[in-house]
């Protein structure tokens, strides 16, 4: 039996390091999670191209993963932003996988509008401890349907091959 696991992960753009993962939920002992971290910030560069339009997939031998990327006045300069990418991701990739993911088209907007407010207080006070946390919660409260919705779509279209967060059995 395969297992699959689901994330959500927000990155930013740093202006000093690049594109970086602020947090991802829920902690995890997953073997992809390393090459995961190193390869999702990369996907801001994609967020600028033209067929990213508002949501978009992507894929590779360790994860897939369904994202909106969005932007945010910074406050301390005059027409200047800040780029966010939010992701939902499942590793390993499949096919029936890919088919779960592309029913979370929906869920990503309703989630970065929940963000935004934690991101813009982040921006007021540049508490980053505060901030993860207030993010972590805010993925934790999404995460429990998310898993369920996952859970089904790979039962239908898997014939329940796959199990959520079974990664180590």
């Amino acid at each position: 039996m395969l297992s699959v696991e689901l994330f959500f992960a927000l990155s930013h753009f740093n202006e000093v390091l690049g594109p970086e993962v602020i947090t991802m939920y829920p902690f995890s002992s997953n073997p992809f999670l390393p090459r995961i971290k190193d390869s999702l910030p990369e996907l801001m560069d994609l967020s600028h191209s033209e067929f990213s339009k508002d949501t978009f997939i992507f894929a590779n031998q360790y994860f897939m993963s369904n994202n909106v990327t969005f932007s945010i006045p910074k406050l301390d300069a005059r027409g200047a932003e800040k780029d966010y990418l939010l992701s939902i991701l499942l590793t390993p990739t499949d096919s029936r996988g890919l088919i779960a993911i592309l029913g979370l088209n929906d869920l990503l907007p309703i989630l970065r509008e929940t963000l935004v407010h934690d991101i813009i207080n982040f921006h007021k006070n540049e508490e980053i401890t505060k901030f993860k946390d207030a993010i972590y919660q805010k993925f934790e409260d999404f995460f429990n349907e998310t898993q369920l919705f996952v859970e089904a779509q790979l039962t239908v279209w898997g014939r329940g091959s796959f199990l959520l967060n079974d990664f180590d059995s």
